[in-house]
């Protein structure tokens, strides 16, 4: 037996220490503490791939630059961004939400966006009343607007606007996310 360190959830992931600590105990216990591991690693990767770090360290900067300034902002991003890592760790557990839900998702996102961009970001939400109870995949949207912001607004000197809509079409949900930005190289 060896007691585990720094050094060994550093070194390879804690996929690897686990599989190379030994354990004393029956297999059967065995595979459902491997399964647990392999899930909890699932779950971090796919909170790392939702939160990307660049995210959390701009508003953690954002914070920063007004927390003096405006301690009633700071708070209220704190905030925000606290609901948001929350709702994150929730996903794995709850895969679809209801659009309702994942528009007040959205809105934590846009709030710590809106933060750090101020004037040069207007983000208009336009959605059917009869869209709002469908399903969808849960943090479907933060990347989209993510994505509009990242080409659409940060590359711009001047304001810019994006724009989310959402409305049944027949059996089926169309979700619109546009930005008036420079679009990519080649568009039309």
């Amino acid at each position: 037996r060896r007691l585990l360190g720094l050094e060994d959830l550093t070194r390879g992931g804690l996929g690897e220490v686990v599989s190379s600590v030994e354990f004393d105990c029956p297999p059967e216990i065995r595979a459902r503490i491997e399964e647990y591991v392999a899930g909890s690693v699932e779950n971090l990767q796919a909170l790392h791939a939702q939160l990307q770090p660049h995210f959390l360290f701009n508003t953690l900067n954002t914070i920063s630059s007004v927390m003096y300034a405006d301690p009633a902002l700071a708070d209220r991003l704190i905030t925000r961004l606290s609901d948001l890592l929350r709702s994150s760790l929730a996903a794995p557990e709850r895969p679809e939400v209801s659009l309702e839900e994942e528009l007040e998702i959205l809105g934590r996102y846009v709030d710590l966006m809106a933060a750090r961009f101020g004037d040069r970001m207007t983000v208009s939400i336009s959605v059917s009343p009869d869209a709002r109870g469908s399903s969808v995949p849960v943090f479907l949207l933060q990347p989209l607007v993510e994505n509009a912001i990242q080409h659409g607004i940060a590359r711009r000197a001047g304001p810019g606007t994006i724009q989310v809509s959402a409305e049944p079409v027949g059996a089926r949900l169309r979700i619109v996310v546009a930005d008036d930005g420079p679009g990519l190289e080649g568009d039309p």
